[in-house]
């Protein structure tokens, strides 16, 4: 009876696509920041839900202004960011990303973020994140790094 029960339920996730989470496939971030990529494969920013604040920052590319300033500044306040255990998350265009200081993702890994927090295609927009997995600041344009501290939590 367990063994039915338990194909079942496989056969149930692997028909409806959604990976076990109970959400289908192509459905847009919850509270949580939950995101599936159309081809089934997500990066879900749950990982960091009541540990880290995150700052995803995208940028059309690495020569603009904004984010050359952003980079300027940053060294201003990387320790405080640390104490603060911040996760800074950078997209570049539509489908290439890093986290600062550590993995690079996927092209649909971070496709999969540019599509879901939907930032302004020509210009940077930053986005922090709370701990509790809701956006706390939506930063178009240029980044203010001491208020995303001030409001990282």
């Amino acid at each position: 009876m367990q063994l039915r029960y338990i194909l079942c339920t496989l056969l149930a996730v692997w028909t409806c696509g959604c990976g076990g989470s109970g959400k289908p496939a192509g459905d847009k971030p919850d509270a949580g920041g939950w995101v599936k990529a159309p081809g089934g494969i997500g990066y879900n920013l749950d990982r960091y839900k009541g540990k880290n604040p995150v700052l995803l920052i995208h940028t059309p590319n690495t020569q603009d202004g904004n984010y050359q300033k952003l980079l300027k500044d940053w060294p201003q306040v990387q320790a405080e960011a640390q104490k603060r255990n911040l996760v800074v998350i950078e997209l570049v265009g539509d489908a290439s990303g890093r986290i600062w200081g550590g993995e690079t993702l996927s092209r649909d890994a971070a496709r999969d973020l540019y599509d879901s927090y939907a930032p302004a295609p020509f210009s940077l927009t930053g986005f922090l994140i709370g701990l509790d997995g809701n956006v706390r600041l939506r930063l178009p344009g240029p980044v203010d790094v001491h208020k995303v501290l001030q409001n990282a939590n």
